[in-house]
């Protein structure tokens, strides 16, 4: 169990010191389930360090920072969510007179309806 334990850090410590080679694209570690939210923007600024000081391989500046944007993004998607439903009728739902409201077919007729004017 101790060598495990042992295994993690010392692969932890690998990958901090060395992202570019444990993942082949950036938005990897932005979609890794496994990482918390720090620990994927410390990977990517360390990614990116690497990339500007010329030892990292593989993905370009440009698609590394693309990936710390995304990660930022999502992050504040996430805390910009309703934690729980708001007391308001008829909430993340859709009552079935709009789904007829604005069908395809139905929009379709419409839009036929104004070229025929």
């Amino acid at each position: 169990m101790a060598d495990n334990a042992d295994n993690d850090v010392r692969s932890l410590k690998d990958l901090r010191e060395h992202p570019d080679r444990f993942f082949g694209d950036p938005m990897e570690i932005v979609d890794a389930p496994r990482y918390d939210y720090e620990l994927k923007l410390d990977l990517l600024q360390r990614w990116l360090a690497r990339v500007t000081d010329g030892q990292a391989e593989g993905a370009p500046a440009e698609e590394v920072e693309a990936a710390i944007f995304a990660l930022q993004a999502r992050a504040k998607l996430a805390d910009e969510e309703p934690r729980e439903a708001p007391e308001v009728h008829n909430y993340g739902g859709v009552e079935r007179s709009d789904l007829r409201r604005y069908s395809v077919t139905n929009l379709a007729r419409r839009v036929r309806g104004y070229f025929r004017r």
